[in-house]
């Protein structure tokens, strides 16, 4: 295999991590699902993987891992967000019987 047919095949490796990064944050932004944020992790380390077996380019590599990374902060931050959310309803206000005499 060439250099640039490995550089192509590198790119879109790259390719695929990016559009599965906006996809998670797209999907997020709708319908908080985590299906689409774990979806999205999966494929970018398979992508990792791919890119060590084109050339063993540990740059490509690192850069896959990162996109894992930002995808994996949206589902902490979504976890975040329901414990929040889960916490102000314990936190509501309720009224005590008696009290106000």
């Amino acid at each position: 295999m060439n250099s640039s047919t490995e550089q192509l095949k590198e790119a879109r490796l790259l390719k695929e991590c990016s559009d599965a990064y906006v996809y998670a944050v797209e999907v997020n932004e709708k319908t908080e699902s985590s299906w689409a944020i774990e979806s999205s992790i999966e494929l970018c380390k398979q992508c990792a993987q791919e890119s060590l077996q084109i050339r063993n380019n540990s740059k490509i590599y690192d850069l896959c891992l990162e996109y894992v990374g930002l995808c994996e902060n949206i589902r902490n931050t979504q976890s975040g967000r329901w414990r929040n959310q889960d916490a102000n309803k314990e936190r509501e206000f309720k009224s005590v019987k008696g009290m106000s005499k």
